[in-house]
């Protein structure tokens, strides 16, 4: 399998709840020692014209623009990583950058990602299976200027706490406050530590932010956790145990 530019994993069209999707495609009629590269690539030429459409998430214009840049491509290279970069390089000179390609033609493939919404797309040439779509991309200074214009609703979509009303409150003003002083994630994230530890200054405070995705372990302080968001941004905040 090549990959260029490639990013995480996926079954076939659930989603999970970091709104990543799972994707997986098998061609059990196919071993790896049946088919070379060379051969594989003959076949996806022979079939450039008829795709076999997997899993389609793109409007008509913007499928288009890419089968057409893949059957260039297959005219134009000679190896998969060729290919994959091909594709990568001008799907992102005209469509915009953040651009993944996968490319399979042994067994078919599983992955696991995260990406833009109306951005994917996976499809079969011949023996060849093909994966390309946009990665999501969190821009801390569009989303900091778009609550400063009233464009993002202060309000915190609380997915799990154990604090107490009149904390959440709290966590609610510190979190907004931080959010229109900052210019990044870290500042976000330090303002709202260090504020937290003003008010509640028995135990150190935590505080993760991320977008899209994101995993970890910790031990707290019971009373002390929350996880929430605000539009695509996803805050962690908790009390440690010593």
């Amino acid at each position: 399998m090549f990959s260029y530019l490639f990013k995480s994993s996926k079954d076939k069209s659930k989603k999970d709840k970091n709104n990543a999707l799972f994707f997986e495609y098998i061609d059990h009629s196919i071993t790896e020692n049946e088919i070379s590269e060379l051969d594989a690539l003959k076949s996806a030429r022979k079939q450039s014209l008829s795709p076999q459409i997997i899993q389609n998430h793109m409007n008509d214009s913007i499928m288009q623009t890419v089968l057409s840049i893949v059957r260039q491509g297959i005219s134009d290279e000679d190896n998969c990583f060729k290919l994959c970069k091909h594709i990568v390089d001008k799907l992102n000179e005209e469509l915009g950058h953040r651009w993944q390609c996968r490319i399979d033609y042994r067994k078919g493939s599983n992955s696991y990602f995260a990406y833009e919404p109306q951005f994917l797309i996976q499809f079969t040439m011949g023996f060849v299976y093909f994966e390309i779509y946009k990665i999501q991309f969190f821009d801390c200074q569009q989303f900091i200027n778009a609550f400063k214009c009233g464009k993002i609703s202060s309000e915190l979509n609380i997915i799990e706490t154990d604090m107490n009303d009149h904390m959440i409150t709290d966590v609610k003003e510190i979190t907004f406050n931080a959010i229109e002083k900052s210019n990044n994630l870290y500042d976000i994230s330090y303002e709202i530590r260090t504020q937290m530890d003003k008010r509640y200054d028995n135990h150190k405070w935590q505080c993760i932010d991320c977008a899209y995705f994101g995993s970890f372990s910790i031990s707290k302080r019971d009373g002390s956790y929350i996880t929430y968001k605000v539009a695509d941004l996803q805050i962690t905040l908790f009390q440690t145990m010593f």
